[in-house]
């Protein structure tokens, strides 16, 4: 990872997840901001290969900026790192294109390990995170016998009984 641009309201936060880019990434040429009027500054004049915003910024939405850099440079891995953990943040993150969802609560050795393998082209989502999308799933599979339908549907086109 060469670049990277940290977007966070919180001076503290801000500060942890850049020394983390910089415990990968020695070299790195880091840039930060503290809101999104600051972060669409940032990007129209500094090509990030590596996005790391919060959700709730104080001028906007991280998503904004995940949106930007999605349009300008497809190619730049997009982290939400935040506090929330609920179906409707996930949701709207997932909808927007991202590579990432970190929750801010893990520890310094966890969103590590998860931004090395977002470089790697490895989906970075906290343990927490991917437990709420199976749950998601759970619920959406077995509420009012959808999952039973598309699961009949998906066995006999197979060729197969319910056994099988």
């Amino acid at each position: 990872m060469k670049r990277a641009l940290v977007i966070d309201p919180d001076p503290t936060e801000q500060h942890r997840v850049s020394q983390i880019l910089f415990s990968l990434w020695p070299q790195i040429d880091l840039a930060t901001a503290m809101g999104l009027k600051d972060g669409h500054a940032r990007l129209g004049q500094y090509m990030p290969g590596l996005l790391v915003t919060d959700f709730y910024l104080p001028d906007g939405s991280g998503l904004e900026l995940i949106e930007q850099t999605l349009a300008l440079y497809p190619e730049a891995a997009r982290v939400l790192i935040t506090r929330h953990d609920d179906d409707a943040h996930i949701r709207a993150a997932l909808r927007h294109g991202i590579d990432g969802y970190i929750l801010k609560d893990q520890g310094d050795a966890g969103i590590k390990r998860l931004l090395a393998g977002i470089a790697k082209g490895e989906p970075g989502l906290s343990p927490e995170i991917t437990r709420q999308i199976l749950r998601q799933f759970q619920r959406a599979e077995t509420q009012d016998g959808a999952g039973d339908g598309v699961w009949r549907s998906t066995v006999e086109t197979a060729g197969l009984t319910r056994r099988e």
